[in-house]
């Protein structure tokens, strides 16, 4: 079978949203962002989620809500933060699709006080240091995303139609 989606991981902030719809424009194809979908699910922002619930009782979301979006095929993923944390999740990802890690250097990702566990300079230097080697090794590609929105988006179609089917 045939891997057909196109999966983005990354820090917060590295841009998975941004590139995934502009790769959704220049391919045609859907996508789907997975905070998104959290967002939509529990009818209350990921701040408030982090805020009332925990980090884990966002993280079980995250993993119900990747079961169901990695069903998909033919679309972009843009998937959380976290979502590469959990092996389950990396595992269900990789079934249909391949997993393109956006590697943005510390310096370049933005701080948003909507990103709770990423809402300071400390506390995404503390993120970049646990997580990079957890992104690069359960990216089956890694693209630096430095340069423009486009050009990403062009090396990874470029890789993806390089990889095997």
């Amino acid at each position: 079978m045939m891997k057909e989606n196109i999966v983005l991981s990354g820090m917060p902030g590295c841009g998975k949203t941004t590139v995934g719809r502009a790769l959704s424009e220049l391919s045609g194809r859907g996508m789907i962002d997975v905070d998104e979908e959290i967002v939509r699910a529990c009818g209350m922002e990921i701040r408030e989620i982090f805020s009332l619930y925990g980090e884990a009782w966002f993280r079980e979301k995250e993993t119900d809500i990747i079961e169901k979006v990695s069903e998909s095929r033919g679309v972009i993923i843009a998937t959380g933060g976290g979502s590469v944390l959990r092996a389950e999740n990396v595992e269900k990802l990789k079934q249909k699709g391949y997993i393109f890690f956006l590697d943005r250097p510390l310096e370049m990702l933005q701080i948003s006080p909507e990103r709770p566990i990423a809402d300071s300079e400390v506390k995404l230097r503390a993120l970049y240091e646990e997580r990079m080697p957890i992104y690069a090794g359960t990216a089956d590609k890694v693209v630096p995303n430095r340069g423009t929105v486009r050009e990403t988006c062009e090396q990874i179609l470029k890789d993806w139609t390089g990889l095997p089917g």
